[in-house]
């Protein structure tokens, strides 16, 4: 059985059909993130990853890999979302969970081994999601300990869900949750995959243009228009995001050489830029960790 959990203690921040501006940027976090869509046109980046959503798509997401949803035209843009602290239901599991023994759930095991994976819901598999979103839906507005209570089963129950759709893909070893022809949104996806081996490298527009058999105008052009930034903002913000990582498990690496270990060939362009998107310095940033 899981602890108490709700929006209330902190544990969980759930939003139900939100139609709220997205935000314009990627973002990261450290809770693990269950999102639904529900209606609109949408674009969804996750890491080196690009997914064109339908409705009844649902993305698991590991929150540290930089996202961000790409919303277009004047439809509606609605979701739902779950963020969790994944420790508390990490301390909960017995030890048989990951065991295999019988009537043993590893729930967190979707989110830790596939990271960012895609289910597409359709038909009765998309109604009982929806149903289960519901459930959490009332019960997060009511009060008292039983409300609390019926938040926590309607949560688990989602869990339940969500590893019973991931079993095939965690035998598998699947992840990423499937790839298109070459169109425009496939160029992007192989440029996205080029940075990602080669993030700590010297990266040109030319060369990773000549290596995917396009033109540079084109390439910028199409990367711009799929993800709905600039390939040197996308490559930058990877970049910053591997420094904040590196800070976290190398507390004692100094600001310079992580600069070079993510690919900033010069110092002070990588704390101008750590200053621009974090709104602090890098080195007031690892002393504030």
């Amino acid at each position: 059985m899981l602890p108490a959990i709700s929006d209330r203690q902190g544990m969980i921040e759930f939003s139900y059909r939100s139609t709220y501006p997205v935000l314009p940027d990627f973002h990261s976090h450290t809770h693990y993130e269950i999102y639904y869509f529900h209606e609109g046109d949408c674009t969804y980046l996750i890491g080196n990853r690009i997914y064109r959503l339908e409705p009844g798509d649902m993305l698991l997401m590991y929150g540290m890999t930089l996202h961000r949803p790409k919303v277009s035209g004047p439809a509606p843009y609605v979701r739902s979302f779950i963020h969790f602290d994944p420790e508390p239901l990490r301390a909960a599991e017995p030890p048989s969970a990951h065991t295999g023994l019988p009537g043993s759930v590893p729930l967190l095991q979707p989110f830790e081994e596939l990271r960012n994976y895609r289910l597409q819901l359709r038909g009765e598999l998309r109604a009982e999601a929806e149903e289960l979103l519901l459930r959490m839906h009332r019960h997060q507005g009511e009060e008292g300990a039983v409300a609390a209570r019926r938040l926590r089963l309607a949560f688990e129950d989602l869990l339940c869900f969500v590893y019973e759709r991931c079993r095939e893909p965690l035998r598998l070893g699947a992840g990423g949750g499937g790839r298109g022809s070459r169109d425009k949104e496939a160029i992007a996806q192989e440029a996205m995959d080029y940075v990602e081996r080669h993030l700590s490298e010297e990266l040109e527009l030319g060369g990773i243009a000549s290596e995917l058999h396009v033109s540079r105008s084109y390439l910028s052009r199409t990367f711009k228009e799929v993800t709905g930034v600039a390939l040197f903002d996308y490559i930058y913000r990877q970049r910053i995001n591997q420094a904040r990582i590196r800070f976290l498990l190398e507390p004692d690496a100094s600001v310079t050489d992580v600069g070079y270990a993510v690919g900033f060939k010069h110092p002070a362009h990588f704390s101008r830029l750590f200053k621009r998107l974090m709104g602090v310095s890098p080195d007031r940033y690892r002393r504030g960790m």
